[in-house]
This record gives C-alpha cells, sequence and structure tokens, in this order.
C-alpha cells in the first residue's frame, strides 16, 4: 500500500493577498518569507519593501507556517 500526500502550490499576485498573509516571491531564496503590510508594502526581517501589486508570489500554507516559525518571528512589523 502506498500513501504519498499530494502538495498543491497555488501562484497568485501580491494584490491578491490580504494584509498580514506570509508569503514566498518564486525565484528568490526560499528562506526569504515576506509578510504583507500594505498593498503596496512587504516586510522582510522587520524592513518594509516596496513590491508591485502583480508580482507573483506563493501564498503559504499553515502547515509551512508551523514548519518554519523563526521565518514568522524574523518578518514581523
Amino acid at each position: 500500500m502506498c500513501t504519498s500526500s499530494v502538495v498543491e502550490v497555488v501562484f497568485m499576485t501580491f494584490q491578491e493577498l490580504q494584509t498580514g498573509d506570509y508569503f514566498r516571491i518564486p525565484g528568490i531564496s526560499p528562506s526569504y518569507v515576506y509578510r504583507k503590510t500594505s498593498d503596496g508594502f512587504c516586510s522582510l526581517n522587520e524592513n518594509l519593501q516596496p513590491i508591485r501589486p502583480h508580482t507573483s508570489v506563493r501564498k503559504l500554507t499553515g502547515a509551512e507556517l508551523i514548519e518554519y516559525p523563526s521565518f514568522i518571528t524574523l518578518s514581523r512589523v
């Protein structure tokens, strides 16, 4: 008997995220976890950074947030 889990990776634009959502940007190091702070800004290690609304992002799942709690602490504003 073989059991396997399927992980669905969903890409969206930055503007589709809700404020407070954690995300990654494709092509950027997976160790960089960002948090949406407003419609035009995100945070990385407590530093606000501008971001374009149509930037492609991958929202982190609850399981990923549990797996990497240190990112949440590092990226809070």
